[in-house]
């Protein structure tokens, strides 16, 4: 239970160990105070690094991959969610927060195309779309600057795409009760819906897309009764001190 700690235990003399793995108060307190702060997961790497070595004779690089990865990941947020989940509006209060440039993937696409995401599918196909949204999710994970993404429902559809997400940015799933989605969805615009598309048609593709959701996310947050200033809170928290 984090809150029986209090600050004033700490100064910027200690060596501080921490068991926690994610969203640790001592983490963010490092930045406050000084001290000099080991996580929980670099503590388990460390072990596992050794013990593999115990164990095969071996060196492994996972330590400096890792860390690799982590660092990569630092300035880019990524949000997924089903069509309603409130990606874009929560992107741009996130952006805001944070200081940093939001960018829709979907509108990306559309500047690139030249048209609209619905005229994509009905023009040319989803398969040229799909190979659309891989190119811009790619450029955009490669900016050297700070993002918050707001990502097209379909993109975990693709384990290349999903992979370019978990290996370049912090992914959280904005989740909201798919009745309260489809209520929000203006379904004449979908590319995949029609205006006369039936809820059950709408989560039946939900359903089909949820273990993608769960496979790319790092953090799972809903949308459906929490505000806007609340939801940043949470996403800043998961950051930690890595912004």
């Amino acid at each position: 239970d984090q809150s029986v700690l209090k600050k004033e235990w700490f100064h910027s003399r200690q060596i501080v160990l921490d068991a926690l793995y994610h969203n640790s108060i001592l983490e963010r307190w490092q930045g406050e105070i000084g001290y000099n702060f080991i996580s929980g997961i670099h503590w388990l790497i460390e072990q596992g690094t050794a013990a593999f070595y115990l164990f095969t004779g071996q060196r492994t690089s996972f330590k400096e991959e890792w860390l690799h990865t982590e660092e990569k990941k630092k300035d880019k947020i990524a949000l997924i969610g089903y069509m309603g989940s409130g990606k874009t509006t929560l992107g741009k209060e996130l952006a805001k927060e944070l200081n940093c440039r939001f960018i829709d993937t979907d509108e990306e696409i559309e500047m690139k195309a030249g048209m609209k995401i619905s005229e994509i599918f009905s023009l040319k196909g989803e398969e040229v779309f799909r190979n659309w949204e891989t190119e811009v999710l790619k450029e955009c994970l490669a900016r050297k600057e700070k993002l918050v993404l707001a990502t097209g429902g379909g993109i975990v559809l693709d384990s290349v795409r999903r992979n370019m997400l978990k290996e370049n940015s912090l992914v959280i799933w904005l989740y909201c009760h798919p009745e309260a989605a489809f209520s929000r969805t203006d379904r004449s615009i979908r590319p995949i819906l029609s205006s006369e598309s039936s809820f059950q048609h709408y989560l039946n593709i939900y359903q089909k897309r949820i273990p993608y959701y769960a496979q790319t996310a790092e953090a799972v947050l809903s949308t459906e009764k929490s505000d806007e200033q609340t939801i940043c809170r949470e996403i800043r928290y998961h950051l930690g001190q890595t912004w």
